[in-house]
C-alpha cells in the first residue's frame, strides 16, 4: 500500500488567503464524513459520491438549522468540519513533481520525500474551497454562540482563522477561551502569537501555560530529541561535564535563529508546533488520515504544512492519486551542531550553516523565513584587559536570497524575476525598510541576553568590546521588508594575557588604499566584509601587537600564504614532515621595536600571484630574541 507523501518544504503559516472572487459555482460533493478503517488511504482514492445541496451563491451550503442540544450542536460542527475537509482534497490541484516513487525517510505509514524547492509555491486556492471555508467558519461561530466553552468548536475556529492568516480575529476568538484545564488556553493564545509573529508575546503565554501543567507534561514539551540526530540528542540528555539543565539551557539559547528579532522565535515555535497537535488530534486533516504519532513527529520537526497537492496516479491505485502535503520552501535546518553544544566558544568557521541537505528537522522563522549564511569578517584585538570583537559584513550572495530578493527596490532591477510571496505570510509593511545589522556574544555560560551592538545599512562595521573569555559570536543581517535575514556563527575565545607577554590580535584583510593605515581607526573602513578573495585581486593585511614598550626589542615578522591541507591524511604527514608544501607567497622583515606602551599597529601590501582556487592560510609569525614566537593566522579561500 503506497503510503501517504510528505514533501519537505516547511514551517511558519498554512494557505494563502484567496483575493479572487468566487467564480465556479460548485458540482455536487460528499454527503457523509469519510470513515477511516484499515484500508487506510485506500479510501482517499474512492470517487466521491454526490450529495449537498448548494447556497444561492452557488458554494456549498455548511449552514443548516440548528437545534438547542449541545451535544447534537458539536455533532453538526464535525460534520460541517469533515464535510470541508472532503470538499478541499477534492479539489486539489496534480501535483507536477514529488521526487519519483522513492521514499528518502519513512516516518510510520508517511512517505518522507526531499524534492520541489524554493520556487515552489502553494497554487492558488480553489473559489469554491475558498468560500467554503469561509462558510464553514460562519457555521462554526454560529454554534459556538450556542456552546460558548466548547473547546473543540473554538480551537477549529482558530485553525482555518489562522489558514487564511486572519490571526487578529484568531486572538480575539482564543481570548474567550475559558473552562477545562487552564494551561490549553494560554498555549492556544502562544499558539496564536507566534504564528502572528509576536513572539516575545508569545513565549510569556507558553511559559504560563508550563507552569500551569505537570512537570512531567512541561518536560515532554522542553526536550527537542526529536529535532535531532543522534549524537546530538545524546547529548541534550547525558551531556558530558554540563550539568543537565544548563545543556538544556544552552540548546534553547543557540537554537534562537536570530537574536536581531525579539524573543527566541525556535523555541515559540517549537511549543506552538507541540500545541498545534491539538487542533488536529480529533479532526479530519486535509491529508485525509487520522491522525497518529507520525503526523505528529513531522508536524513537530518540519512545522506546519504550506500547501496540498495530489499525484497522479500509479499503476494499481484508483483515480484519486495520493495526497502530497508540502511545508514551507524556504525552511533549513537552523538549529546547532553537537560542535557547537559541547564547546561553543571552540566552534571554527565555517561549521555552523544553515542546512539544506535533508535535515533532520527545519524551520523558516515567521519573521524571517530565508535565512542564509552571512557574509563577514570578524577579528579578535584586546584593549587593556578586554577584548575589542570587529566585523565587516556586507549582503550575502547566496544564490536562493537573489531569487527570493527579486528586482532591486530602487527599480533598477538585478534581472531575476521575483519569487511569488505566499499568501500566508504575515505582511511586513509596518516594519523598518531598513536593513538591520548586529553583533553578539554569547557567554558559553551566561544569561539568555548575548551582549550585542547594532548598525542600520546592509552594509559596514561593527565593534563590540566584552570582558576576556569564551563565546558564541554571531554576526546577522535582518530585512524586515524583505523578510530575509543572513547570519555568520563561531566561536570565540581569548583568555587574559599579562600585559607585558608579546600578543597578536587576528589579521585583518583589508582593501589596499593609497597608503597603508596607521591605525586602527584607519584601518576599520578598509576591512573586507568578506574572506573570499577573486583570483588576482590585490590586498592588504593589518594587525595589532600586544605586550611592548617595557624595553625596546628588536622584533622579526614573518608573513606567508599556504594551501591548506584538506585531508586528515595529508596533515597528519605534514605534522612528521612528509608532504610538506612550500609556502606560495613569503614575506619578512625586520623593525626595531617599539618604545611606547600600549597597541602597535602594522600593515601590508601583499602582492599575491595568480592562486589556483581552494583554500589557503595566511599565516604571521612574531620573533623575538629570547621570547617564544607568537603566531596569529586567517583562513581565505580563492575564487
Amino acid at each position: 500500500m503506497e503510503p501517504a507523501v510528505v514533501v519537505r518544504i516547511h514551517p511558519g503559516q498554512l494557505l494563502a488567503p484567496v483575493r479572487r472572487a468566487v467564480a465556479d459555482r460548485v458540482g455536487k460533493w460528499l454527503e457523509r464524513p469519510l470513515r477511516f478503517s484499515s484500508l487506510g488511504l485506500l479510501l482517499l482514492l474512492l470517487p466521491f459520491q454526490p450529495g449537498i445541496a448548494q447556497s444561492d451563491a452557488g458554494a456549498p451550503a455548511l449552514s443548516y438549522r440548528v437545534p438547542q442540544d449541545s451535544i447534537r450542536l458539536l455533532s453538526m460542527a464535525r460534520e460541517a468540519q469533515q464535510r470541508f475537509e472532503n470538499l478541499h482534497r477534492s479539489r486539489l490541484v496534480r501535483a507536477r513533481e514529488v521526487g519519483g516513487g522513492r521514499c528518502d525517510e519513512r516516518v510510520g505509514r508517511i512517505c518522507l520525500r526531499w524534492a520541489g524547492g524554493m520556487r515552489w509555491v502553494p497554487p492558488p486556492e480553489d473559489s469554491v474551497v475558498a468560500e467554503a471555508r469561509r462558510e464553514l467558519l460562519r457555521t462554526l461561530q454560529g454554534i459556538a454562540m450556542e456552546i460558548p466553552g466548547d473547546r473543540w468548536v473554538l480551537s477549529q475556529r482558530v485553525r482555518y482563522l489562522g489558514d487564511v492568516g486572519r490571526w487578529e480575529e484568531a486572538l480575539t476568538v482564543a481570548s474567550d477561551c475559558t473552562g477545562g484545564e487552564p494551561w490549553w488556553c494560554e498555549a492556544l493564545r502562544g499558539y496564536v502569537l507566534h504564528r502572528s509573529g509576536q513572539t516575545h508575546e508569545s513565549i510569556e503565554a507558553f511559559r504560563s501555560a508550563l507552569e500551569l501543567m505537570g512537570d512531567g507534561e512541561a518536560a515532554k514539551w522542553w526536550d527537542p530529541s526529536t529535532l535531532l540526530d543522534y549524537p546530538a540528542a545524546r547529548w541534550v540528555r547525558d551531556p558530558d561535564g554540563v550539568p543537565a539543565a544548563m545543556a538544556l539551557e544552552r540548546f534553547w539559547r543557540l537554537a534562537d535563529p536570530l537574536f536581531l528579532t525579539p524573543g527566541n522565535e525556535r523555541l515559540s515555535e517549537h511549543f506552538s508546533r507541540r500545541f498545534a497537535a491539538s487542533l488536529y488530534s480529533d479532526a479530519a486533516i486535509t491529508l485525509g488520515l487520522p491522525w497518529g504519532e507520525s503526523l505528529e513527529e513531522l508536524l513537530v520537526r518540519y512545522g506546519f504544512t504550506a500547501g496540498w497537492e495530489r499525484t497522479w496516479p500509479e499503476m494499481g491505485q484508483s483515480a484519486g492519486g495520493s495526497v502530497v502535503e508540502h511545508h514551507h520552501p524556504e525552511s533549513r535546518g537552523l538549529l546547532p551542531p553537537l560542535e557547537a553544544l559541547e564547546d561553543p566558544a571552540g566552534l571554527p568557521e565555517g561549521v555552523w550553516i544553515a542546512d539544506d541537505d535533508r535535515p533532520r528537522s527545519a524551520s523558516a522563522p515567521v519573521l524571517a523565513p530565508l535565512v542564509v549564511e552571512g557574509q563577514g569578517q570578524t577579528a579578535v584585538l584586546r584593549r587593556n584587559a578586554d577584548l575589542l570583537v570587529v566585523a565587516a559584513y556586507a549582503p550575502p550572495r547566496d544564490t536562493l536570497l537573489q531569487q527570493r530578493r527579486g528586482p532591486r527596490e530602487d527599480g533598477e532591477g538585478d534581472g531575476v524575476p521575483e519569487l511569488p510571496r505566499p499568501g500566508w505570510e504575515i505582511p511586513g509593511a509596518q516594519a523598518s525598510r531598513d536593513t538591520l545589522a548586529g553583533l553578539f556574544l554569547m557567554a558559553d555560560t551566561g544569561s539568555w541576553a548575548p551582549l550585542g551592538t547594532f548598525a542600520g545599512g546592509g552594509e559596514g562595521v561593527l565593534q563590540l568590546r566584552a570582558p576576556t573569555g569564551g563565546y558564541l559570536l554571531s554576526l546577522e543581517l535582518w530585512s524586515p521588508t524583505g523578510r530575509w535575514a543572513s547570519r555568520l556563527r563561531h566561536g570565540v575565545r581569548a583568555e587574559s594575557v599579562p600585559p607585558d607577554v608579546p600578543t597578536l590580535s587576528d589579521l585583518l584583510l583589508l582593501r589596499p588604499g593609497d597608503s597603508l593605515p596607521r591605525d586602527l581607526a584607519q584601518a576599520l573602513p578598509l576591512l573586507k566584509p568578506r574572506t573570499h578573495l577573486m583570483r588576482g585581486e590585490p590586498l592588504a593585511v593589518g594587525w595589532e601587537v600586544y605586550g611592548l614598550g617595557r624595553r625596546r626589542e628588536p622584533l622579526t615578522f614573518r608573513l606567508s600564504l599556504l594551501e591548506e591541507e584538506g585531508s586528515l591524511v595529508r596533515r597528519a604527514l605534514k605534522r612528521i614532515g612528509l608532504f610538506t608544501r612550500a609556502p606560495v607567497v613569503t614575506l619578512s622583515w625586520d623593525e626595531a621595536g617599539s618604545e611606547r606602551m600600549g597597541p602597535l599597529f602594522r600593515a601590508v601590501d601583499l602582492m599575491l600571484p595568480p592562486l589556483e582556487p581552494g583554500r589557503y592560510v595566511l599565516t604571521l609569525e612574531m620573533d623575538i630574541p629570547n621570547r617564544r614566537k607568537v603566531f596569529s593566522h586567517r583562513r581565505i579561500t580563492v575564487y
